[in-house]
């Protein structure tokens, strides 16, 4: 089982540490980090780098010469990955123990299920019994929106639903977006 995570950056790097920090001693799968740096000012590539090379873990760094922003970043890691499961994360989140496995897992052993976002399944339809077991082992909620801080997607999701529209830039409603597209 192999996981990418995307995260993006611009400046930032206090709580870039907490989120590395977190993502190394809470992620138990096989797992590479595409970093997409939006041009940050600051030394976040050399802490990163040597962050990454002292743990062993895989690491990815794409630095733009501009901020291209929240959706074209996504997308360029996106189209960079080769994992079966991508997660993207920002640069602020904290992980928990097991949040990679309940998100693969979910996806896994629910096929119609394309995205998940913590305590949530984004889907239209989905076998009542696997349903029902997983909500009561991981109060998991059917929603038709996700918060784009922090999500896991299949490969699959890709092919038929494609990329983030990058008219959405800066930011804002790209993941409203393509919540819709997946309903």
């Amino acid at each position: 089982m192999n996981l990418d995570i995307i995260i993006l950056i611009h400046d930032q790097l206090d709580i870039t540490k907490m989120c590395f920090n977190s993502i190394k001693e809470y992620t138990k799968v096989k797992y590479r980090i595409i970093l997409i740096d939006n041009n940050s000012y600051n030394t976040s590539e050399k802490w990163i780098r040597n962050f990454c090379k002292k743990h062993k873990i895989q690491l990815l760094y794409i630095k733009n010469k501009t901020n291209r922003g929240v959706s074209k970043g996504w997308n360029q890691g996106l189209k960079i990955s080769t994992a079966e499961y991508i997660a993207i994360l920002n640069n602020d989140i904290i992980v928990t123990p097991d949040w990679e496995t309940n998100l693969i897992y979910t996806l896994k052993y629910l096929p119609e299920v394309l995205l998940v976002y913590p305590n949530s399944i984004q889907k239209e339809f989905i076998n009542e019994d696997i349903y029902k077991q997983l909500r009561f082992s991981f109060n998991i909620e059917e929603t038709e929106m996700f918060a784009g801080y922090c999500f896991m997607l299949k490969r699959k999701c890709l092919k038929e639903i494609g990329y983030f529209d990058e008219r959405f830039t800066p930011f804002l409603y790209e993941d409203t977006d393509y919540a819709y597209r997946l309903i």
